[in-house]
């Protein structure tokens, strides 16, 4: 451990001068157009590229009834046509100008990016209001993702793991607006109505409820300028009050269920668990319980089953991304059945450990580990331009503050064993948990 800790402590040392070195003089500002966006600009000279981030806060949560799911076409739709460019010409001018771009529609909130070189950063902009202002949304290319969608996620019903991952989530989101999945339910999506569709293009056009993240190496005088341009002509087709978003507790009835599969692969037990909001303060609490137990770099589970009991068992997790609660999965599995069966006495034993908040289950040089791992963590992200507009928008719509990334590390600083047991007897109760058990035939 000390060995562990000598390293870790060496990457942490490394990161924090990274970060110092580089960021010490940014000074991340805030201002907001006419038309209701509100822009965050984050310079930084760690590297000579910007990226341009939208981070809508939509999501498929939004979707009325009859179209639930329907915003995770949009995904895909922003590549059509648009009035000045084909269908997935925006991918040729990211590539061609040596870029990357990135899209992701969730429950709560949808984000859309692009980093280039820091000379493209224009373009970048240009390529951003495009699809904000002039997305040609037409019937054959709706009809063409929905199709698309509807065969992808029916092929993945055939996947096993997939198919019990679901299972585990609908039980662990049970009676929240996450219970479905983000597409939706699978028999609707080809009956999604092609002119309401296009009707929900307005929610990602509403610029009261986006903010636009320009992190990088820019000069801010151009990148207002630039940004005046290709974005104050656009209007927003309605301004709407701030959403409120509220932690969802955790469960309250435990839920156990075998199914015997027709497979000749491994056998396999899942753990799910109700987990806190991103909005909630248990959340980085929570954070630590996970990095305990399945890090790579600590991975207490590995050490209890694999190390000390030599059971040869596989150990994978799933974890999600939302405002209002979030589902950890642990999947434990094996050829050898005896062995799953021993693999789970010992879990759920280590759970009712940190459920009932005894004292030294996790010992102090551990908590010292995962806590300095944490800091790592950040750090990492900060580095990543998209990681860091991605964070300042999100911090900035939930809290109002440009200064996030300070409050996140002095959290971690402060952390104390007393606030981890309390976190653990809350979430690694029993009540909280969803087991499900796959036995082949």
């Amino acid at each position: 451990m000390k060995r562990l800790l000598t390293v870790i402590y060496s990457l942490f040392l490394l990161h924090l001068s990274l970060y110092c070195h580089l960021d010490a003089a940014s000074n991340v500002s805030a201002f907001q157009l006419t038309n209701g966006l509100r822009v965050i600009l984050a310079p930084s000279n760690r590297m000579d590229a910007v990226c341009v981030l939208l981070y809508h806060v939509h999501g498929v949560r939004d979707d009325p009834p009859e179209l639930q799911g329907a915003s995770y076409l949009f995904q895909n739709l922003v590549l059509r046509n648009t009035e000045n460019l084909d269908s997935f010409e925006r991918l040729i001018y990211i590539k061609r100008s040596g870029g990357i771009g990135n899209r992701l529609v969730n429950y709560d909130f949808s984000t859309f990016s692009i980093t280039v070189p820091a000379s493209e950063v224009s373009k970048a902009l240009w390529l951003e209001s495009e699809r904000i202002g002039s997305l040609r949304l037409t019937t054959p290319n709706i009809n063409d993702e929905k199709n698309k969608l509807y065969n992808r996620q029916k092929r993945s019903n055939t996947n096993l793991n997939l198919r019990a991952l679901r299972w585990v989530n609908d039980k662990v989101f049970q009676g929240t607006v996450y219970q479905l999945p983000v597409y939706g339910k699978l028999e609707e999506i080809r009956s999604f109505d092609a002119q309401k569709i296009k009707r929900l293009y307005n929610k990602f056009r509403n610029l009261s409820t986006a903010v636009l993240v320009v992190s990088g190496r820019f000069s801010e005088e151009q990148i207002r300028s630039a940004i005046s341009k290709h974005f104050s002509s656009l209007v927003s087709p309605a301004k709407t009050a701030v959403k409120r978003f509220e932690a969802i507790a955790p469960r309250s009835e435990y839920i156990y269920k075998n199914w015997v599969v027709d497979s000749r692969g491994e056998s396999f037990v899942m753990f799910g668990f109700r987990a806190p909001p991103k909005l909630s303060h248990d959340h980085l609490y929570f954070n630590f319980l996970r990095y305990y137990l399945l890090d790579e770099r600590i991975f207490w589970l590995n050490k209890v089953l694999n190390k000390d009991h030599k059971l040869g068992v596989k150990i994978v997790s799933h974890y999600t991304n939302n405002f209002e609660v979030n589902s950890l999965v642990i999947k434990i599995s094996t050829r050898n059945r005896v062995n799953l069966e021993r693999a789970k006495y010992f879990v759920k034993k280590l759970l009712t450990s940190l459920s009932k908040g005894r004292p030294g289950t996790i010992s102090s040089s551990n908590i010292k580990a995962v806590k300095t791992l944490l800091e790592i963590e950040f750090m990492k992200k900060m580095v990543s331009l998209e990681e860091r507009a991605v964070f300042l928008a999100e911090n900035y719509y939930l809290s109002g503050t440009l200064k996030a990334d300070q409050h996140y590390l002095d959290r971690i600083r402060s952390m104390n064993s007393y606030s981890i047991y309390r976190v653990a007897r809350k979430y690694c109760d029993k009540k909280n948990r969803v087991n499900l058990n796959v036995y082949p035939k």
